[in-house]
């Protein structure tokens, strides 16, 4: 059975609607939300400089980046790239969606 069904995550001051399975939900909600809390984090942070919210999303993909590596490190390379191959197909699937 697919239990499938779209949720609409508020990212860094935009909605993206996704497609997801009914169990993840949680998950997809709470990695939205350390988005923006490490947006949060880095315009604090570096606040009066000049970088823009471009830049600081740049660092929180640099961040999120670094701990996938750590995390590739500790747990093996099989584990990590199935995770990271349904977030490619989840986002693949929602930019063919939304063209």
């Amino acid at each position: 059975m697919n239990d499938k069904f779209t949720i609409h995550l508020k990212i860094a001051g935009g909605t993206y609607p996704i497609r997801i399975e009914r169990g993840e939900e949680e998950r997809y909600r709470k990695a939205a939300t350390m988005v923006d809390e490490g947006l949060a984090h880095y315009m604090e942070l570096y606040r009066g400089s000049e970088l823009n919210r471009e830049n600081f999303l740049a660092l929180v993909a640099f961040r999120f980046a670094f701990s996938f590596l750590s995390l590739d490190e500790s747990q093996g390379p099989e584990t990590i790239n199935r995770s990271v191959k349904a977030l490619i197909e989840d986002v693949e699937k929602y930019l063919e969606e939304n063209k």
